[in-house]
C-alpha cells in the first residue's frame, strides 16, 4: 500500500489530453486521497496570459506545425504525428486556434483560464485554494523558441507581458478516505 504524501504537485500543462470533467473530478479526489491529513497540493495551471499569447502566436506557429506534420514528427502542443489529422484537421487548425482543454473553444478559454475560474473549478472538485500566485515566466502554447530563450529572459518577458502560469496551493475541503473514489 502506498504511503500518503504531504505534498502532491500537479502540472497538467504538458498533457494536452481532452479529459472529461468527471475524469478530472476523479483525478482530483485521487490526489486528495493520497495526501496526509494535513497535506497540501500544488497545481500549476495556464493563465489568461498564456491563452492570449497562444492565440496571438497561432498563425506564426503554423509553418512549424506543417513541417512537423509533413515529416511525420510529433506536432508541438498536439502530440499526434504525421497525416493522422488529415486535410479537414488542417483547415480547422489554420482558421481556428484549437482549445487546450475541454471547456469550449480557444476564445472561451480566455475566461476559463482566469484565476477566478480556476478557483471555482477547484471548489467544485473539493478543494480550498489557500494561496495562488503567478509564477512570473512567459511562454506560449506553441513552444516557438523552445530552449533558445533562457529562463532569465522569460522572467523579464513575464514582468512585461504577464505570467503564463499560476501556482495554486490547495487543500481538500473535507477529509478523504479510500472509499470516496
Amino acid at each position: 500500500m502506498a504511503r500518503p504524501t504531504t505534498c502532491t504537485a500537479c502540472a497538467p500543462r504538458n498533457s494536452n489530453a481532452r479529459f472529461r470533467r468527471s475524469l478530472i473530478a476523479v483525478g482530483q479526489s485521487e490526489i486528495a486521497r493520497v495526501l496526509k491529513p494535513c497535506g497540501v497540493a500544488l497545481h500549476i495551471m495556464p493563465s489568461v496570459v498564456w491563452r492570449f499569447w497562444t492565440l496571438l502566436t497561432h498563425y506564426w506557429a503554423l509553418p512549424k506545425l506543417a513541417v512537423a506534420w509533413l515529416a511525420g514528427l510529433p506536432i508541438p502542443g498536439v502530440g499526434t504525428t504525421g497525416p493522422t489529422g488529415g486535410i479537414s484537421w488542417w483547415l480547422r487548425r489554420i482558421f481556428l486556434a484549437m482549445p487546450h482543454g475541454v471547456m469550449g473553444g480557444a476564445l472561451i478559454e480566455l475566461k476559463s483560464f482566469s484565476r477566478r475560474a480556476w478557483c471555482e473549478r477547484f471548489a467544485a472538485t473539493g478543494w480550498c485554494v489557500l494561496r495562488s500566485r503567478p509564477l512570473g515566466y512567459f511562454y506560449s502554447g506553441y513552444v516557438l523558441f523552445g530552449g533558445r530563450l533562457p529562463l532569465s529572459v522569460r522572467a523579464r518577458l513575464g514582468r512585461i507581458l504577464g505570467s503564463s502560469s499560476t501556482l495554486y496551493l490547495v487543500v481538500p475541503t473535507k477529509p478523504v478516505t479510500g472509499n470516496d473514489v
